[in-house]
């Protein structure tokens, strides 16, 4: 809830602080990116693709397969 609400209100700071701590609390990686999804949904797409990037910069490589990311490229079939 915390991560939603600093998501929503764009703070940033914030936000890379209780990463770590809400992981450490039992939260996982799909449930940290479905966070983001929804986010954007209640806060905003600029809101939660920022959000992303936050979290990428906390968790780095740990959150793999960041949806925000694939945003507009076509994949190879």
């Amino acid at each position: 809830m915390t991560l939603a609400m600093m998501v929503a209100l764009h703070r940033e700071e914030e936000f890379k602080l209780h990463v770590r701590p809400a992981l450490g609390n039992g939260v996982n990686i799909s449930e940290l990116q479905a966070l983001l999804l929804q986010s954007a949904i209640y806060a905003g797409v600029p809101a939660a693709n920022a959000a992303f990037r936050w979290a990428k910069d906390v968790l780095g490589d740990e959150l793999a397969g960041d949806p925000a990311e694939n945003q507009g490229e076509e994949t190879e079939r």
